[in-house]
């Protein structure tokens, strides 16, 4: 790309990757703690544009978990996956701006999304309860069908569960 575009494309940094110019083209924010007015909005306009394409990937991440985990699976599934993870996550943007002037919206939908997968979780939780509970009882009910008590110690019996 940098030898058949080079005037095309740059990589947005921040102030630690300073020297990465001399390898690819990138815009970076400039140092010193006291920058000229100039040089401060200009620092604004890139941190500003850094800031959309983190919560890009941010989003992306957060809506496709196999984009944010270490993936495992075949490495020729990998582009088409990718790619279609950041098509979805583009395809939502279109919905649900990153920079939106009314972004309730956006944090009621995700909030909701939350609750529905704690309720989820509540829900298989309370199943599981339920289930040890009843299996529990059934382990009481066949100890005490064949005469055991729960304290006993006779191991012939118990080991027959």
């Amino acid at each position: 790309m940098n030898t058949e575009y080079p005037d095309e494309w740059a990589v947005l940094t921040d102030k630690g990757y300073q020297g990465l110019e001399q390898h690819v083209r990138c815009i970076h924010p400039m140092k010193g703690s006291n920058p000229k007015a100039a040089a401060a909005q200009q620092n604004a306009d890139i941190s500003s544009d850094r800031i959309i394409v983190e919560n890009w990937f941010g989003r992306l991440c957060g809506h496709w978990r196999i984009c944010a985990d270490k993936y495992r699976w075949g490495e020729d599934l990998y582009d088409d996956i990718f790619q279609t993870c950041a098509a979805l996550t583009n395809y939502h943007i279109g919905y649900y701006p990153l920079r939106s002037t009314n972004g309730d919206e956006y944090r009621q939908r995700q909030n909701r999304l939350v609750s529905i997968g704690r309720e989820m979780q509540k829900k298989r939780r309370r199943a599981q309860d339920r289930y040890r509970e009843r299996r529990r009882l059934r382990q009481r009910m066949s100890l005490e069908d064949r005469g055991c008590s729960e304290g006993s110690d006779d191991d012939e019996d118990l080991t027959q569960l």
